[in-house]
């Protein structure tokens, strides 16, 4: 940095000279204008050799970061996935709860969601009915179910 605004210094006493001993006149505009034109190229080169270097990003891996992003959206929509699963398993327990009028600390509910274009469709549904949930009657549970979700609900028996 140093040796730059050195160069500049030394550039613009050259054409302060220059213009001091040339003859009044044309001449003193014309190595006025060009000695102008030189200090300014010489404050712009290094913006110049920025603008126009090659290699500028030679150091930055393009594939490495493509992958990192792909790796970023495969867990945003995994992450998404699993949420929205937690969501509609937490709801549809609720909903069971209420119209069964049982605690839902007798069932579970498992949602799986595939993936369709832009959106997330139930594939599967299950209910896993503790040992202490044995009274609850499985056929209200796939009625619920099927009202709400339009799936077929597998009901599942835990005895351990």
């Amino acid at each position: 940095m140093k040796e730059y605004i050195y160069c500049i210094m030394a550039l613009t006493l050259f054409v302060g000279i220059c213009r001091i001993l040339s003859p009044e006149g044309r001449v003193k505009k014309y190595v006025s204008f060009v000695g102008s034109l030189c200090v300014v190229s010489a404050i712009l080169m290094p913006l110049g050799s920025i603008a126009f270097a090659e290699d500028i990003f030679s150091d930055i891996e393009y594939e490495e970061d493509i992958q990192s992003v792909e790796a970023l959206w495969e867990y945003y929509d995994t992450t998404q996935k699993n949420v929205c699963e937690k969501d509609t398993e937490d709801r549809l327990e609720g909903i069971i709860s209420s119209e069964l009028e049982v605690s839902s600390d007798l069932f579970d509910v498992d949602i799986t969601l595939q993936d369709a274009e832009d959106s997330f469709v139930i594939s599967d549904a299950r209910v896993i009915i503790r040992k202490d949930g044995i009274g609850i009657d499985p056929h209200a549970v796939k009625r619920i179910v099927f009202s709400l979700l339009s799936v077929e609900c597998e009901i599942i028996y835990d005895m351990k």
